[in-house]
């Protein structure tokens, strides 16, 4: 009974049903106090609620149950990740493989946490491992679209996400970076079907919402103009979007210093306006998004008709 109820829920978190899940892990603590497995797999589910602190109190528990549990480290760094303690995290993963060499989870964690810290070469290195292990699951497949995607190859992107959603189509990190490349793709409809079937999934994930709130931006006839030169300014490096933005400030001033050498004044003057006007609708749109966004993180529930 308890094996059946412990699978409900393994079965529950993977389909982001963390209150279901967290309701039969207490009905099996309630039998069993002192289980590692239960109070590891709770800790997943308050990790996924954003709860860090009482998931690190699941954990403790676990680990002085039981030191020799792989994926209690593997937990452990998540929750390390989320407190920004990167170090700690990749130490976490690497007990987690001392445990099992072949532990793809930690090996993708591991690659997640040296993207935050921009060491994508060690991050790739992470991912090859585990692909060599698993070539065909969807994490597996989804680690490389995001790859792809983060470093502005939407084509491999697009081929590993569509990969990553035969393998699982209800994987809500899959669909997720299906929304983010279809959207940068100008793929409207396609990105919003991704967004809304992940935050079904998942109401709580706030990079769904995140996804969300751009689509609306997207589609906001003021910002949208906004939102696609930001887009494109972020996926540059921090050198060429600097150097995009200093020529634009050097052409129109050169633009207008030309027109008004040539004796047009007002012409002059409208273009120096044009750049001013350019400056105060992007910082205008950087709180107006933030709102925006704030506003789609808030919880809420979709109409029917979704």
């Amino acid at each position: 009974m308890n094996e059946y109820k412990l699978e409900m829920a393994r079965r529950h978190y993977t389909q982001g049903s963390y209150e279901a899940s967290i309701r039969v892990l207490k009905e099996l603590l309630a039998d069993d106090p002192n289980s590692p497995t239960y109070h590891g797999i709770l800790a997943l589910n308050l990790i996924a609620q954003h709860r860090i602190y009482a998931a690190e109190y699941e954990l403790k528990i676990a680990l002085n149950q039981d030191p020799s549990l792989a994926f209690l480290y593997t937990t452990s760094a998540r929750v390390c990740l989320l407190k920004n303690k990167h170090n700690i995290a990749l130490e976490q993963c690497d007990e987690a493989l001392a445990l099992e060499v072949d532990n793809i989870e930690a090996l993708l964690l591991k690659n997640t946490i040296y993207k935050h810290l921009n060491q994508h070469e060690k991050a790739l290195s992470c991912l090859n491992h585990a692909a060599r292990l698993e070539p065909n699951s969807c994490d597996t497949l989804t680690a490389y679209g995001e790859h792809y995607y983060d470093i502005g190859n939407r084509k491999l992107a697009l081929e590993y996400a569509t990969q990553a959603l035969k393998s699982d189509p209800q994987d809500t990190d899959a669909n997720l970076l299906m929304g983010n490349i279809q959207l940068s793709l100008n793929n409207i409809k396609e990105a919003e079907y991704h967004a809304k079937f992940t935050i079904l999934r998942n109401p709580d994930s706030q990079a769904a919402l995140a996804l969300f709130a751009n689509i609306k931006m997207h589609k906001n006839i003021v910002f949208g103009l906004w939102w696609r030169f930001n887009s494109m300014i972020s996926n540059l490096s921090h050198l060429k979007g600097t150097m995009i933005l200093i020529g634009a400030y050097l052409f129109f001033n050169l633009l207008a210093r030309a027109v008004r050498d040539l004796g047009y004044l007002q012409i002059s003057t409208a273009i120096s306006y044009s750049w001013l006007a350019f400056v105060i609708y992007t910082w205008v749109g950087i709180p107006y998004y933030q709102r925006k966004l704030a506003k789609e993180l808030e919880k809420f529930s979709f109409n029917s008709d979704f």
